[in-house]
């Protein structure tokens, strides 16, 4: 119950360098959340071990975390189905998002595991949690633009190629399970291909936690990893046209 649990600390749920881009002067900086009954985000300073600043979202277990590439603004989301952006600079919440346009898109419905910032763009954001939706956010607008159904996300497992094309999922569960979308435009996010996970030699099936891209201008890999079999395995992914295929584990 959350009496009991008032006295304990709770676990830190993610983690994101700040990008070495940003303004400040000050480098090395880590940033957490954690799933506090008062979540908490926390800037560190890697070569001190000092905490820098402290931000508190009242009533609401954090569970994840992304920088847009400038390191300008960052985003979270939790327990309350909200993400929250904010100024890097003056630490300040700027905006929150929710719900959608109740048409095409209604927002999140459970608990949120996994944000990701489209790479050029800073308005566009990926969330995904328990309520087997991904959702594309924008800024400009302030509610959900675009849901891709039947992505059960636990963990931080979402993420977009480096050129903002495509769009991969890791869900948590046995079929399916690890699978890329073309974004494009972001009007129309299309199911481009579901990659196979399974390795043939185990009788059970590794369930994912996390799934990203490499950094490389080409994502020219995928790393993905989960509970069960507690497995790692690495991807190639080839230029468009074929498919990708398994390297290492």
């Amino acid at each position: 119950s959350k009496d009991s649990l008032l006295g304990a600390a709770l676990p830190t749920t993610q983690l994101r360098w700040r990008p070495h881009s940003a303004q400040s002067k000050t480098k090395s900086v880590l940033i957490s959340v954690n799933a506090e009954f008062d979540g908490q985000i926390l800037h560190w300073h890697i070569k001190s071990g000092k905490c820098l600043h402290t931000i508190t979202e009242k009533g609401n277990q954090l569970f994840c975390l992304d920088y847009f590439a400038d390191g300008s603004q960052f985003a979270t989301a939790g327990r309350d189905r909200l993400v929250r952006v904010y100024d890097e600079a003056t630490k300040r919440l700027t905006q929150t998002l929710q719900g959608g346009d109740l048409k095409e898109t209604a927002g999140h419905s459970n608990r949120v595991f996994s944000l990701k910032y489209h790479p050029q763009h800073p308005h566009i954001i990926l969330s995904g949690g328990w309520d087997n939706t991904v959702q594309v956010w924008d800024t400009r607008i302030g509610h959900s633009i675009r849901s891709l159904w039947n992505c059960y996300l636990c963990g931080d497992s979402v993420d977009f190629t480096a050129d903002g094309s495509q769009i991969l999922t890791g869900s948590w569960r046995t079929e399916n399970a690890l699978q890329l979308w073309d974004f494009g435009a972001g009007d129309n996010v299309q199911m481009a291909e579901n990659i196979e996970w399974k390795s043939a030699s185990s009788q059970s099936t590794c369930m994912i936690f996390a799934a990203q891209c490499s950094k490389d201008a080409a994502s020219s890999m995928i790393l993905a990893g989960g509970s069960q079999d507690n497995e790692a395995k690495f991807f190639l992914r080839p230029p468009s046209g074929r498919e990708v295929s398994p390297f290492g584990a």
